[in-house]
């Protein structure tokens, strides 16, 4: 079954609007480092910040913009155009459900264990001179 152009319209319509998203996110991603650093400086609040966004940020990189959808978006755009809305339906309810049963227990693993997250987390990051809370 060849695809016809209103329906590679569609996917490329789509992957432009999930390009779009990413594009707002790290724009306001700047806007607020740019706003933190403008109200904090460098100092240990501003470390405990960073230290503290370090790990959802990892998460977004792995399951948002990483890997699965570098992975994901091709195969449901393969599945959408040779198999058909419904078998593309089904992937994307499989990935979604595997998706939040990991992230789920990431979760859980990050709330059971913070304090030796934050300590990991903290080791590599730099310590301030001027700051007289850090270790």
């Amino acid at each position: 079954m060849n695809p016809g152009p209103a329906q590679q319209e569609n996917v490329v319509r789509s992957a432009g609007v999930v390009s779009a998203a990413v594009l707002l996110s790290r724009l306001t991603g700047l806007a607020r480092e740019i706003a933190m650093a403008r109200l904090f400086g460098a100092g240990a609040t501003y470390d405990a910040f960073v230290i503290g966004f370090r790990i959802p940020n990892l998460m977004r990189d792995l399951f948002a913009e990483g890997a699965l959808s570098s992975a994901f978006v091709p195969t449901f755009a393969s599945y959408l155009l040779t198999k058909g809305k419904a078998q593309a339906a089904h992937l994307s309810n499989l990935v979604a459900t595997a998706l939040i049963l990991i992230v789920s227990l990431v979760c859980a693993a990050g709330m059971i264990w913070t304090p030796q997250l934050v300590m990991l987390m903290a080791e590599s990051s730099p310590k301030c001179p001027a700051s007289s809370s850090w270790p």
